[in-house]
């Protein structure tokens, strides 16, 4: 996404993907998260198993044209002569998780993000290895803004909102059940 136009659109704060530093601007990154390779319980019913990180190869991998990590996932993992990079292409995190929900293939989650879907049962958690945290939101403004008297009541609401979340959600793990997955 563009970067906001502070003063010809007259926006005084974005909330942004990522922590990327944009001119004059104060980027303060408030919501990281792990990622971890999630699926659909329907894509687990068939005739391939999916008990280890390597059983991926039989899998279509879905990617995020704006943060795909499948290859340095696949490095933790410790997997080796697996190249991750086969597979549909979305433009955004949230077409990966529709896809996956609906039994496309295999996605790799922002755990935040996926929080409710794992919860409802609409996707499950694979594996234990995840990617370490990463940055997906920040707030933005104008530097020579950032004291001004809205834009730092907003900022720290926004932050103590975010530690307030945070303190009781840890990700979900992998269950231990077997899957069963279709290729």
């Amino acid at each position: 996404m563009e970067p906001p136009d502070f003063a010809g659109d007259r926006v005084e704060v974005a909330i942004r993907f990522g922590q990327e530093k944009l001119p004059s601007t104060l980027v303060i990154p408030f919501f990281s998260t792990p990622r971890f390779p999630v699926a659909s319980p329907r894509l687990l019913n068939g005739r391939r198993n999916l008990r280890s990180p390597d059983d991926l190869r039989h899998f279509t991998l879905l990617h995020d044209e704006v943060g795909d990590g499948w290859q340095a996932w696949v490095r933790c993992a410790g997997l080796a002569d697996f190249d991750p990079t086969a597979g549909p292409r979305f433009e955004h995190c949230e077409l990966v998780l529709r896809a996956a929900e609906e039994a496309q293939g295999v996605a790799l989650a922002y755990g935040a993000l996926v929080e409710a879907d794992l919860a409802a049962g609409r996707l499950i958690r694979l594996f234990e290895t995840d990617l370490p945290a990463r940055v997906i939101y920040s707030i933005v403004s104008p530097r020579t803004w950032s004291n001004r008297p809205k834009i730092a009541a907003f900022r720290n609401w926004l932050l103590k909102e975010v530690a307030a979340w945070k303190e009781p959600h840890v990700m979900p793990r992998r269950s231990t059940r077997t899957r069963q997955v279709v290729s």
